[in-house]
């Protein structure tokens, strides 16, 4: 059973032949670049054989979105795998993620990479034990805003904490933040009843 779709609009037509012999199949039609901004007005045309069937159809405005891209890896050290390939992996997240942020420096404000390791027990493991000049690297890209330092050295349960190890936990991304001039981002979960 072949069939014909026309859809012919003010910004253009488009045919599609349809190869089917199922009737309770769905076709993928394209439609001209229309109700991008507005709402537009088709016309659509079916032909079977010698039947046309033809229609007049109103596609509405498409609905604009903002989506938010957030890259980030989650630590899970022994939960995983053990912590000397956790490690491996996370500070290969920060070679490849300083490389992404590089190529894409001259991108738009908001379409430059950006990698949130989400705790500083990475980036604490790789000023630990790369070569100066990455670790140079590292710390460039952390005040480039390419890298984003967070407060927590793992994540923890805070409220199980005591004052004295909560000092412990944040004290690392304090360091890096007076190192780099660039504030620690602190992630907040609130429990809504």
């Amino acid at each position: 059973m072949g069939a014909k779709v026309e859809i012919l609009s003010k910004k253009g037509n488009e045919t599609t032949i349809l190869h089917t012999n199922r009737p309770d199949s769905i076709p993928v039609l394209l439609l001209p670049q229309i109700g991008v901004e507005t709402t537009d007005t088709i016309v659509a045309c079916l032909q079977i054989g010698g039947e046309k069937v033809t229609r007049e159809v109103v596609v509405p405005a498409m609905r604009h979105w903002t989506v938010y891209i957030y890259p980030h890896s989650h630590v899970d050290i022994g939960y995983t795998n053990t912590q000397e390939n956790v490690e491996f992996i996370h500070k290969r997240n920060l070679d490849v993620a300083m490389d992404l942020a590089e190529r894409t420096a001259d991108y738009p404000e908001d379409a430059r990479f950006r990698w949130n390791p989400e705790v500083t027990w990475p980036i604490e493991r790789y000023l630990n034990s790369e070569s100066p000049e990455k670790k140079k690297r590292l710390v460039e890209a952390i005040r480039k805003g390419h890298i984003s330092v967070d407060a927590g050295y793992v994540s923890t349960n805070t409220s199980a904490s005591s004052d004295e190890e909560l000092l412990q936990l944040f004290s690392f991304g304090k360091k890096m933040e007076k190192e780099t001039g660039r504030a620690v981002k602190t992630m907040v979960q609130v429990d809504i009843p």
